[in-house]
């Protein structure tokens, strides 16, 4: 059973025709092979269960996890999943966030940005240009076109080193060259050095991400898109300001936007932190729902652990009837759920970071053509761990069903 899971698992990550299928039965395959380890494993600790040293009530609490394999092991395989998730979901949206900043951080070179509607911005050009405040004005433009039966935005722009730096590029993108998102690359299966279809077989001198794009885009030098016959019409601009740029952007933005009522300005700073609050409310839900997935599987080890308890009622009045108060009954029971809770945090640990990586690095491309790479941060991996041994201790301290004596 064990080495098909294995099979499985690794099919889908080796084979990318398999494509989203495939990465979910990864993940799948991945979380059945743990939760069918978890009862070989608790029947291998007897052993070491009972090598336990220090007082007894302690032992007898910790040894218990391992005595009762089959009344836990769904349990503990359940909140291993739960927490397994929790920390793959984290991890993968963090390490998104902060390839989706170092996108921004880069591409927003420049401190104003400005947008025609699809207009001709040629006179705007001209006015920022006489402003002494500004330094550099960046012209954009973007035609439809076709690689093969591929329908493409194709974006053109004076190609200097310092734009296509935007773009991860060293170096000016010369001519006969483009540059693909990774979402064209990966549907035409094309990568640097290849030929693209397009203006006569232009080379892919480099390949970006475009995280959130719908379609597919090509970039070239507008003297490219000139000879592949496209008229040049500049619809967007970029402009770099002095020293005092802050200063400077809200007089050139105030102005511009009074002598061109139908244009669209937005400065650097703002443009950043709309994309990020986007991002972070479009991720806000993954939060709640895996900290739901956790509340569930905390009922389930409390629902195994009543079942448990209601099993061992006769064991429960000998340990009464020896002398033992209710006190101690509690901190056998916190000790038991320790036991279950750092059983189950150990197997999530490993199967959550690789979760995380097939999330990462085979779901995400196979979904939606970018990857994203995975940034493990401690409190990504620390705050799963921690809640998932908080949900079995207070799984353990929730009151169980009295018997006809009233006891537990």
């Amino acid at each position: 059973m064990a080495g098909v899971l294995l099979a499985v698992a690794a099919g889908g990550v080796l084979f990318p025709l398999t494509g989203l299928f495939g990465g979910f039965a990864a993940v799948l395959a991945l979380g059945m092979l743990m939760v069918a380890v978890v009862q070989p494993l608790l029947a291998g600790l007897r052993a070491s269960a009972l090598r336990l040293r220090g007082r007894l009530l302690n032992r007898h609490a910790l040894r218990e996890v391992a005595w009762y394999p089959r009344d836990l092991s769904v349990a503990v395989g359940a909140l291993s999943l739960a927490v397994a998730t929790s920390m793959a979901v984290g991890l993968m949206v963090e390490s998104f966030r902060t390839d989706f900043a170092r996108m921004l951080d880069q591409r927003l070179a420049y401190d104003l940005y400005v947008d025609g509607g699809g207009r001709d911005v040629a006179d705007v050009h001209r006015w920022l240009l006489a402003q002494p405040s500004v330094v550099h004005v960046q012209p954009y433009g973007r035609a439809r076109d076709r690689v093969g039966t591929v329908p493409v935005v194709l974006g053109y722009s004076p190609f200097d080193e310092a734009e296509a730096a935007r773009y991860g590029l060293r170096g000016g993108l010369g001519p006969g060259e483009a540059l693909v998102s990774e979402r064209l690359a990966a549907l035409l299966g094309a990568d640097v050095g290849d030929r693209l279809a397009l203006g006569g077989g232009l080379r892919i001198a480099g390949v970006f991400s475009g995280f959130g794009e719908a379609g597919y885009r090509a970039l070239v030098d507008e003297s490219v898109a000139a000879d592949m016959g496209i008229e040049l019409v500049h619809d967007r601009l970029s402009v770099s300001l002095g020293a005092d740029a802050r200063n400077a952007g809200a007089d050139i933005e105030a102005r511009l936007v009074a002598a061109f009522p139908g244009i669209e300005v937005e400065p650097r700073g703002r443009m950043r932190q709309v994309a990020m609050e986007i991002f972070d409310r479009t991720f806000a839900i993954t939060s709640s729902l895996t900290l739901l997935a956790l509340v569930v599987a905390a009922l389930g080890v409390h629902n195994s652990l009543v079942a448990l308890r209601l099993n061992q009622q006769q064991g429960v009045r000998l340990l009464v009837t020896l002398g033992v108060t209710t006190g101690e009954l509690t901190r056998i029971a916190v000790g038991r759920a320790l036991g279950i809770g750092s059983v189950a945090v150990g197997l999530a640990l490993p199967l959550g970071l690789i979760m995380a990586w097939l999330l990462c690095a085979v779901i995400n491309p196979r979904a939606f053509g970018w990857t994203v790479d995975l940034h493990p941060a401690l409190g990504d991996v620390v705050l799963p761990l921690g809640l998932g041994v908080g949900a079995a201790v207070l799984a353990g301290l929730l009151p169980a069903p009295r018997d006809s004596a009233g006891e537990v």
